[in-house]
């Protein structure tokens, strides 16, 4: 690991270096004090595994980017009193309102709320760096290191660039999409702007400031969980596609199905099957999304699921729904950037303004009503550390009305809505939370 240098930066994880909303968020829960020296040492032994988690990034003077591996500090890490149990939630909160320093990094920070008969330990992590996956492997490895000390470290490989020659399938634009890139690309070389980091902190606090969003948590008890896996399970149904059809089907009760966007989500999904080369367990960014019509109710409950569950397996065999997301190395990682500076501040370019459109709602009204990230059930190992719950806050952008992230650990699925408080109430959101565990609870019944 000491001989890595760097490693340029693609335009999938430049969609996150300018982004105001570009930390994603995971508390583990343990049930001992845990001592802020030992989590020290056993972060260490993690960073030492993963080599994302030790990196900054570097920008030349013509806007390229890329990890940098020198001169990056120990990981900060802030103690606090455990009051209750939902107090780590507005401490990170509260913490990921602070921008990270790119360039002197690492693009990691760490809470540690401790009492003596419990520890939540959270992790405030910049997306170009790691997905929610990525995370759920570190707080294991994390949980191991605290148990013994002296675990052998297995240093994983520089995760690799994600581009066209990465993947075992190959994806490329419509000849169409290739033009309008193109022409993009040139158009922007005439006005060409490089942001340094001084414009972004400005434009990070600015969105911040301006920003209201609410989070909810709610939970499936351990009897629902195990009845709602194990009926997927017997009726070869993915956990997502009941899920997803849930959450859908709720909203179409509070909220209606119009305007259009309350029938459009996004869900993410793991790309590491498909790339050329194994990964196992290495901490970065591989994640995409597929983009679907939410599922209406024909019939029972359960035909709605095995219905639009066809549907979805259909679009997960279709890499070039999966791996949409490539296309944008075709594309001025410059002019990415830029998209937030026309949304957020007062720059102003025909030019990026097409590209926003792409990339963010053209109007105050998100481009889909849910983005779904499931991390699925997290095998724990047990150990005296006793690490007994996971929640999972995904990344929030304006695309989206609700954004929700749900991760399964000691059989107990966890589930975390957030919203835009000016776009929606949170008693709709109430309403919404509850007609979803209705479902998840009593309509697997039908």
């Amino acid at each position: 690991m000491n001989e890595i240098k760097e490693r340029p930066i693609t335009n999938i994880e430049r969609l996150f270096y300018r982004a105001p909303f570009c930390d994603v968020i995971m508390m583990a829960r343990f049930g001992r004090s845990i001592n802020d020296e030992l989590l020290g040492k056993a972060l260490n032994k993690a960073r030492l595994k993963y080599p994302l988690m030790g990196a900054r990034i570097e920008r030349d003077g013509d806007g390229a980017t890329r990890f940098v591996f020198d001169k990056v500090p120990e990981f900060q890490i802030k103690v606090l009193d455990k009051k209750d149990e939902i107090q780590w939630l507005e401490s990170a909160w509260n913490e990921q309102k602070e921008p990270f320093d790119l360039n002197k990094g690492p693009l990691i920070k760490f809470l540690l709320l401790r009492s003596t008969d419990g520890t939540d330990l959270v992790v405030i992590c910049h997306h170009s760096i790691c997905d929610g996956l990525s995370l759920t492997y570190l707080i294991k490895n994390i949980a191991s290191f605290l148990e013994d000390p002296g675990t052998k470290i297995n240093p994983q490989p520089l995760p690799p660039v994600l581009n066209e020659d990465s993947f075992s399938v190959r994806i490329q634009p419509t000849w169409y999409y290739k033009i309008l890139l193109n022409h993009m690309n040139h158009s922007w070389k005439k006005e060409k702007v490089i942001f340094n980091d001084d414009d972004y902190t400005k434009l990070y606090k600015e969105y911040w400031q301006k920003t209201n969003i609410g989070i909810t948590l709610f939970n499936l008890s351990r009897e629902a969980t195990s009845t709602l896996i194990s009926r997927c399970h017997k009726e070869h149904i993915i956990v997502n596609s009941a899920l997803t059809t849930a959450f859908a089907l709720a909203q179409y009760y509070v909220q209606g199905k119009s305007p259009g966007y309350l029938r459009k989500a996004l869900i993410d999904v793991n790309i590491r099957s498909l790339l050329k080369n194994y990964l196992g367990d290495n901490f970065g960014l591989f994640a995409s999304g597929i983009l679907i019509t939410l599922p209406d109710r024909k019939g029972d409950f359960w035909s709605t699921i095995q219905k639009f569950n066809m549907k979805f397996k259909h679009l997960l065999s279709n890499p070039t729904k999966v791996l949409g997301s490539l296309t944008l190395d075709y594309l001025d990682p410059t002019l990415i950037d830029a998209v937030y500076f026309a949304a957020y501040s007062h720059f102003k370019s025909k030019t990026v303004l097409r590209v926003k459109k792409l990339m963010l709602p053209s109007t105050d009204k998100p481009k889909r009503s849910l983005g779904i990230t499931n991390l699925g059930n997290v095998n724990i190992e047990k150990n005296s550390y006793n690490l007994n719950a996971l929640f999972f806050v995904p990344q929030i952008s304006p695309n989206y009305e609700k954004v929700i992230g749900i991760i399964t650990a000691d059989n107990e699925m966890h589930i975390t809505v957030l919203y835009d408080r000016c776009r929606i109430g949170s008693d709709i959101i109430e309403k919404f939370k509850q007609r979803t565990v209705a479902y998840l609870t009593e309509g697997l019944d039908c």
